[in-house]
């Protein structure tokens, strides 16, 4: 499985904007691959592979700034994404719609961002929105605390109140996973 660009930028952006003293530190700590990525040019929409882009970063960030919480250090980087993505030539678009419409396009916006992985729509009401994603490995299942930081943020962007945001998993047999991710909001 690879990622896009806008991922591995998006990740640097955080520690940039949230922890700038310890950017270089976080940097260091940093296997040599995934260095590479967080010290040379990232083009936003060139393929990286996930483990060194994404997945070890966001491990590293966890133990750095979030004791050791995936799940906490993986949700505020997707609010981070939804805030930075959505606040800026879309905020007008995303002000004057309602949640339904913009969740129900956002699947689009995921399957840009990660290869062999598909994120669909399952079910969708006034208040209600439940997405299935299937393709990732298990080992990629932080990346579903960051969707739902994502769409949290992005629920609040709208104008909306989330009432819950959560994720379960069904184990595969080849170890691969499917999340099923609910929202609920007013």
């Amino acid at each position: 499985m690879q990622i896009k660009g806008t991922s591995v930028i998006s990740t640097h952006s955080f520690v940039k904007k949230k922890f700038p003293q310890q950017e270089s530190s976080w940097i260091a700590s940093l296997p040599e691959e995934s260095k590479k990525l967080y010290t040379e040019p990232v083009m936003a929409t060139n393929w990286y592979p996930v483990e060194e882009g994404m997945l070890i970063p966001v491990q590293k960030i966890a133990d750095y700034f979030y004791e050791g919480n995936l799940q906490r250090a993986s949700y505020e980087i997707g609010v981070f994404s939804a805030f930075q993505g959505l606040n800026g030539v879309y905020k007008i678009f995303v002000k004057m719609a309602s949640p339904s419409f913009v969740l129900n396009r956002s699947p689009k916006i995921f399957n840009t961002y990660y290869s062999d992985v598909n994120f669909e729509i399952t079910e969708s009401e006034k208040q209600k929105a439940v997405f299935k994603i299937t393709g990732f490995d298990k080992k990629c299942e932080s990346i579903l605390w960051r969707v739902e930081g994502w769409i949290e943020e992005t629920l609040r962007i709208i104008g909306s109140k989330p009432i819950e945001v959560s994720h379960k998993v069904q184990e595969l047999d080849n170890n691969k996973i499917i999340g099923i991710v609910n929202a609920l909001w007013q």
